[in-house]
């Protein structure tokens, strides 16, 4: 048994050999090529062997997809920060929840690029981050200075990272 995609289907086609030698191939069941499982219609048609096939073909084909929109995503990431990063840049506020989350994530993502690009040799300096993380914590005060607190002199005007 072996499966082919024809369109927007996925056909399930048996192949026999004959006394002779002959090999021949019948579709047995066909099903739209978005399952993930198999279908009641194409089990009923197939051997407990063929369905077992069938299974391994769906799961490694969803792994197979799964591999590639994430490394979709990984391509797309330079462009989301950027435009996170304009956004940024036009706030007054952000809540210290939201920032803990951002500084938490942008620390976790660094440390996790540089083992994967350590066979490389290029490492980003830690140092270096956490004094752009720093700055963006400065202007972010600078900001709230101006905005939120501009006649409350007393008050803390510190934005802190963390909960």
């Amino acid at each position: 048994m072996y499966f082919k995609i024809i369109g927007s289907r996925v056909q399930c086609i048996r192949e026999q050999v004959s006394k002779d030698n002959i090999l021949s191939e019948k579709v047995v069941a066909s099903f739209d090529s978005h399952l993930t499982q198999v279908a009641p219609h194409v089990a009923a048609k197939l051997t407990i062997k063929e369905i077992e096939e069938l299974e391994l073909w769906l799961k490694e084909r969803q792994t197979l997809k799964h591999r590639s929109s994430e490394y979709h995503l990984l391509e797309m990431l330079p462009e989301i920060i950027s435009e996170a990063n304009f956004t940024l840049s036009n706030l007054s506020y952000l809540d210290k929840k939201t920032i803990y989350k951002l500084n938490h994530a942008i620390e976790s993502f660094t440390q996790n690029l540089n083992r994967v690009n350590s066979k490389t040799g290029i490492r980003f300096n830690h140092r270096e981050t956490m004094n752009k993380k720093q700055a963006l914590v400065d202007k972010m005060n600078e900001v709230k200075r101006y905005f939120i607190e501009p006649n409350n002199e007393s008050s803390s005007k510190e934005v802190r990272t963390g909960i």
